[in-house]
């Protein structure tokens, strides 16, 4: 039986002048967290 499981992913998308980048990193959780960073002016679209 596994006693330590960790993951990690990334990805990157750049669509006409758009770019995204996501990072997901897990050890030993069984919950999500997620956390924003946005560039100065799109900080009123976090909580969509």
């Amino acid at each position: 039986m596994a006693r330590s499981m960790t993951g990690c992913g990334e990805g990157f998308a750049d669509n006409q002048g758009v770019a995204c980048r996501v990072e997901i990193r897990s050890v030993n959780h069984r919950h999500l967290k997620c956390s924003i960073r946005t560039r100065e002016g799109f900080h009123l679209l976090e909580p969509r």
